[in-house]
C-alpha cells in the first residue's frame, strides 16, 4: 500500500531547493522523515514501491527529471493521486493564491492546501 498511517516518511514533490529544505526541516521537527524529490515520474516511482504516512506537493514542478516546470503537473498528479488513494494525507503546498472557487475544488478532493512560504502550524495541522 503506497500510504498507511504507521508510516514515518512524507513525500515532499518541490522542485525548488529552499523550499524543500524548509519543509523538510519541518516535516524533521515534527518526528517524520521528508523524502524530497522534484519530479512527478520520480515521485510516482516511489509512492509505488514505498509505504508513506502523507504528500506535500508543489503546483507547478517538472512531469520528468531535466523537463521544464509544467504549470499544471502537480495540480495533476495531485489528482491523480487522490484518485488512486482515497484515504491518503495529500497538501498542495504552492504560492499559488487560490480563489473561493479553487479552495473548494481542493476540499471536495479532500485536498488540503498550504500556502507558501509554509506555516509551521498548518502543516501541523495537517499532519494530524
Amino acid at each position: 500500500m503506497p500510504f498507511n498511517n504507521d508510516s514515518k516518511k512524507v513525500l515532499v514533490l518541490e522542485d525548488e531547493t529552499a523550499y524543500s529544505n524548509v519543509i523538510s526541516t519541518l516535516l524533521k521537527g515534527e518526528g517524520y522523515e521528508a523524502v524530497v524529490v522534484d519530479n512527478v515520474l520520480e515521485a510516482s516511482e516511489l509512492v509505488a514501491q514505498d509505504g508513506f504516512y502523507a504528500a506535500t506537493i508543489d503546483g507547478e514542478v517538472r512531469e520528468e527529471q531535466n523537463k521544464p516546470v509544467n504549470k499544471y503537473a502537480g495540480w495533476k498528479y495531485a489528482y491523480r493521486l487522490r484518485n488512486e488513494n482515497p484515504v491518503a494525507r495529500i497538501a498542495m503546498c504552492t504560492g499559488t493564491n487560490l480563489d473561493r472557487e479553487g479552495l473548494e475544488e481542493l476540499a471536495s478532493k479532500n485536498i488540503a492546501y498550504i500556502k507558501k512560504p509554509v506555516n509551521e502550524e498548518r502543516l501541523r495541522v495537517f499532519l494530524e
